[in-house]
């Protein structure tokens, strides 16, 4: 009976043994099958990267590879925004209309033109800018005296403010703002100094697609705010003017991106952060490099 007793307690501890052995089997097994999911869920999710940003890239690439194309449709006219430089245009004498029609012809064209080694007084100025159009006087920063029409920046050697230093097209705060601004330069440093004119057209243009349909009709509110301030002026003086996000020029009828950290407050009918944020973006994207064109100075006036 002892001995029947003991081959009982063998068989039974031989049962349980092969038990542990299935379950620890089939523990393994299941952890295996586990691990091979998750490998195979992370070289999922691995892909599934390298697929978005390969088309990233390739979004990145053929955006490039049409702003290449646009710069060489342009002739290169683009790649130095647009700009001609025309040598002793006036050479103090008046110049005939015809010359004047090729001066605005061009500037439609080029967009920013630069006369260089001229010696003008304030009235040779004026009567230049008259040729165009009336002069504006500017509601903020006109000074008292003979010509209004004529804003003098002067920079002191301790001055630390840059007028001017951001981005930005002057006047976007009035309704109804000026065709352009004639600039004079009479006293530069050494060095450094150099103006920069960004290409709106082209900003316009290389725009995101989706961004440029959503923001299509809408307008941003412009405020007179920082000239104010520049001016030294009571800021309950603040007025404030609504103006499309694009603006169609009249003569061209080429659509511009026409927003500018010097004025614009905000985008009408979006919530603030949202609006914010676009404009941030919408900032940056004017002033890319890509849209630049630099006038390099000296110490020459010009």
């Amino acid at each position: 009976a002892k001995v029947a007793t003991e081959q009982e307690e063998t068989r039974v501890q031989e049962a349980q043994r092969e038990a542990a052995e299935k379950v620890e089997a089939a523990r393994t097994e299941s952890e295996t099958e586990i691990s091979a999911l998750r490998t195979r869920l992370e070289e999922e999710l691995a892909a599934a990267k390298v697929e978005k940003e390969e088309a990233l890239r390739t979004k990145e690439h053929e955006n490039s590879e049409k702003m290449a194309k646009v710069v060489s449709e342009s002739n290169d006219k683009i790649a130095a925004a647009e700009k001609r430089e025309t040598d002793g245009i006036f050479e103090h004498r008046q110049r005939a209309q015809e010359e004047v029609a090729e001066i605005r012809r061009a500037w439609h064209e080029h967009l920013v033109i630069f006369f260089r080694n001229q010696t003008l007084s304030d009235e040779r100025l004026m009567a230049f800018g008259r040729r165009f159009g009336d002069l504006y006087i500017h509601p903020n920063l006109a000074k008292k005296g003979p010509y209004p029409e004529v804003i003098h920046v002067v920079k002191e050697p301790e001055a630390t403010r840059v007028v001017g230093a951001e981005g930005h097209t002057d006047t976007g705060h009035v309704e109804c703002p000026p065709m352009g601004a004639i600039l004079y330069a009479l006293e530069l440093p050494p060095k450094g100094g150099d103006t920069l004119f960004a290409n709106q057209y082209l900003a316009y243009e290389g725009l995101d697609e989706l961004l440029r349909e959503e923001l299509e009709n809408r307008k941003v509110i412009h405020s007179n705010l920082g000239v104010l301030i520049l001016a030294g002026g009571d800021r309950e003086d603040e007025k404030e003017v609504e103006h499309p996000i694009f603006r169609t020029h009249p003569v061209s009828h080429r659509k511009a991106l026409y927003v500018t950290e010097a004025f614009v407050k905000s985008i009408k009918d979006l919530e603030p952060i949202e609006s914010q944020e676009i404009l941030s973006r919408l900032y940056k994207h004017s002033c890319d490099e890509k849209y630049i064109c630099l006038l390099y100075t000296s110490d020459a006036a010009d």
